[in-house]
């Protein structure tokens, strides 16, 4: 069982989480064989070394030594208040392409599973290298990130972390998951 350092408490279980998913109209079914937490957990790309945000809710495996991050991106600003800026993808920025991650080679699922499974514009998978400094996390060597796109609105990233010699085990985790959030609209 994976202890988490640093836990707030909210005044309601999973507030932010929940705050989240209602702001951006999304509809989460929690899966089962995971014991939820609402501790916070700041997600630092160890490649870089680089904070890529904070967790507000997550899942841990009762059967395998995986933790699953949720973070969300946005609002997405629409704004052009960035334009004229670098893009991740080495063009200008865009903010519905907020969701490429840099310098990471990256996977983009088709366009029809996209919306079929998340209601989604665009979904994709990508190795995240975690930080090995992170108190609660940082004992995992390796990490997928799912990350779900909805145009004008969020990117929400999933991240899967775990140990080498488990990516059976976490692509396992990746398929029984997939679902779990879907955009409403």
């Amino acid at each position: 069982m994976l202890l988490f350092a640093g836990i707030q408490v909210f005044g309601q279980k999973n507030e932010k989480f929940n705050a989240r998913l209602t702001a951006f109209d999304i509809s989460y079914t929690k899966p089962e064989g995971y014991v939820e937490s609402d501790s916070i957990l700041e997600l630092i790309n160890g490649a870089i070394p680089n904070r890529f945000g904070s967790s507000y809710y997550n899942l841990t495996s009762k059967k395998d030594s995986i933790v699953i991050c949720f973070q969300f991106n946005g609002p997405i600003d629409t704004s052009n208040i960035l334009s004229g800026f670098p893009g991740n993808d080495g063009g200008s920025f865009d903010p519905n392409k907020n969701y490429i991650p840099y310098k990471t080679r990256y996977e983009i699922f088709p366009a029809v599973y996209s919306a079929r499974i998340y209601n989604a514009d665009v979904s994709g998978m990508y190795d995240f290298v975690p930080f090995k400094n992170e108190s609660a996390i940082g004992r995992y060597d390796k990490c997928k990130v799912i990350f779900i796109h909805k145009n004008n609105k969020v990117d929400v990233h999933l991240f899967y972390y775990y140990n080498k010699g488990n990516e059976k085990k976490v692509k396992r985790h990746i398929k029984a998951t997939k679902g779990m959030l879907r955009f409403n609209n």
